[in-house]
């Protein structure tokens, strides 16, 4: 989509223009599946250039513009929106979009909590089994202890 007054999507397998910079501002649509067969193209026309879909035998006028350089953009616009598939959502499908960001962000707090206590697992192992810190004798250093009272047997 531009970000221009001229816009294009492509919604429920149609391509839909918005020509606000057009002489009359106006919205068009057509089918995708007559775009197959179909050329766009800018006519000069005495001064003021239309934007034309040509189909087997017919044309049809999608807008005119006082300015060419409108012309060649509806044109550009239409053509990018047509090769890189840019898609406007339907509204219903629009209003679920705060649940899946939701989604998204309690996925990657949950990721990062798992992390985070995996690598506390990794550099804090746990102490063998059997130990206590509370059960441990106190010991001085340089005095001799007996090794029954420091294992605890």
């Amino acid at each position: 989509m531009s970000s221009s007054k001229i816009r294009a999507g492509i919604a429920d397998n149609a391509l839909v223009v918005s020509l606000l910079t057009a002489d009359a501002p106006r919205m068009w649509r057509a089918d995708l599946s007559q775009l197959l067969t179909a050329a766009l193209e800018v006519q000069d026309n005495q001064g003021k250039y239309t934007l034309v879909m040509k189909r087997a035998g017919s044309v049809e006028e999608i807008g005119t513009f006082s300015n060419k350089d409108d012309a060649v953009e509806a044109l550009q616009v239409i053509t990018d929106t047509l090769l890189h598939g840019n898609t406007v959502a339907p509204a219903h499908k629009k209003s679920c979009s705060w649940f899946k960001t939701l989604v998204k962000v309690v996925g990657w707090i949950i990721a990062v909590v798992f992390a985070l206590l995996v690598l506390l697992l990794i550099f804090h192992p746990a102490p063998p089994a059997g130990y206590s810190r509370t059960s441990a004798p106190a010991v001085q250093t340089g005095v001799p202890t007996p090794a029954d009272q420091i294992l605890g047997k």
